[in-house]
Formats: structure tokens, C-alpha cells, sequence
């Protein structure tokens, strides 16, 4: 089977809803192909919504790209409003360093926290099955799906239908808590920061005001 015709088979399960069947098959997937431009751009479509059918899930995301927007063009041209034109240069650096540091910083603690709530979800998961189905999963096994999603399938990929579409959907609830969690810690941090700009930093009136200092001291062209 070619890899057009494996990537033909697994999209057009997606397009009929058949997500047990995709479950079931991405591990197989995983080794016999690769996948096209298209799909992965389906993928990182369906990953993002979770399924066509959710549009409250597309609004949502509408509204923190929209938020975003509002933000960060007022929050640049703030700053660079603040520095003289001698030193835009300078200002237009410190943008992007605040930006890219922060950005680095804030991903690296969701890394953090998204893995540590994915591995304690499982290891709580092992800890309540029963003593058979203990037996059959090995400690190479668990590790592997503790260690990540892709993990979980690649193991799921050698184990029946069945209990291979129970590691799947185990490891896919333990990646969505994780999620909420390390979303959580972001929205808490930016309220922190929200809290800390309105108490500590100028308000609008000693903005303007300063703006207009830096404008009328500027060297006249």
C-alpha cells in the first residue's frame, strides 16, 4: 500500500466521523507512511478544534487570536512611543527581546506543567486496573506511554482493537488535562500581570504626558 493510499484511507475516515477507526489505526499509520501536506494540515485543523462540529471551539479561538491583535499592536506602539527617535533602534530590539524571552519562558512552564499532569494522570490510571490487566501491560510499556502521546500510541499499535482504543483514549484524557492545566497556569499568570501593570505602571494620563516630553524634547528635522 503507497503512502497516497494509506493517507486517502485515514482522511477519509476523519471526513465520515469514524474517529475509533482512526484511533485504531493511527499506530499502524505511524509506521507504514507518511504523511502528505494535506493531511497534516488536516490534522493540525482537527487537533486544534477537535472535531468540524464544535463551533464554539472555532469561536474561541477566534477570540484569543483577536485578543492578541488588540494587544500587542497598542502594547508596541506604546513602547515604541516611549523612546526617542535616536533610539528606535534600540527600542525596536527591547520589543523583541521582551516578547521572544517571555514567550520562551511562559511555553517552557506549560511544557512543564501539561507533562507533569499528563504523567500523574496515567500513573493514577495504572494504579486502578485491575491485577490481570496489570500483568499483561509491562513496565516498558507504561513508561513509554507516560512519556508521551505518541508514546501511548506506538504501544496501543501492538496490543487488539479493543484495548488498543482504551491506551488511546487514556493517554488523549491525560493530554487534555495537562492542557487545562498548563492553560490554567497562563491565565493565571496573565491576570498576575494585568494586576501588577494596573497597580505599578503609569496610567494613561502620565503616558500622554510623558509622550508629549519625549516628542517636544526630540531634535526638530
Amino acid at each position: 500500500v503507497t503512502d497516497d493510499e494509506w493517507n486517502r484511507r485515514t482522511l477519509g475516515l476523519i471526513e465520515q466521523g469514524k474517529n475509533a477507526a482512526v484511533l485504531a489505526l493511527s499506530g499502524e499509520f505511524a509506521q507504514a507512511a507518511v504523511a502528505n501536506m494535506g493531511f497534516k494540515a488536516f490534522a493540525w485543523l482537527m487537533g486544534i478544534i477537535g472535531t468540524l462540529s464544535t463551533p464554539g471551539k472555532v469561536l474561541a479561538y477566534a477570540l484569543i487570536g483577536a485578543g492578541v491583535g488588540l494587544a500587542a499592536t497598542p502594547a508596541s506602539h506604546a513602547l515604541m512611543s516611549s523612546v526617542p527617535p535616536s533610539r528606535t533602534g534600540m527600542g525596536s530590539a527591547f520589543l523583541d527581546l521582551t516578547r521572544d524571552l517571555g514567550g520562551a519562558v511562559i511555553q517552557a512552564l506549560m511544557g512543564v506543567v501539561l507533562a507533569g499532569v499528563y504523567a500523574s494522570y496515567l500513573h493514577k490510571a495504572f494504579a486502578a486496573l485491575p491485577p490481570e490487566q496489570a500483568d499483561a501491560l509491562s513496565q516498558q510499556a507504561a513508561n513509554q506511554i507516560v512519556s508521551s502521546y505518541e508514546g501511548a500510541v506506538d504501544v496501543a499499535a501492538s496490543y487488539p482493537q479493543a484495548q488498543a482504543q482504551d491506551i488511546v483514549s487514556a493517554a488523549a484524557k491525560a493530554f487534555t488535562e495537562g492542557k487545562s492545566a498548563a492553560i490554567g497556569l497562563a491565565l493565571l499568570l496573565t491576570l498576575t500581570a494585568l494586576v501588577v501593570v494596573w497597580l505599578r505602571y503609569p496610567h494613561k494620563d502620565e503616558e500622554v504626558a510623558y509622550f508629549d516630553s519625549v516628542q517636544s524634547s526630540a531634535p526638530s528635522s
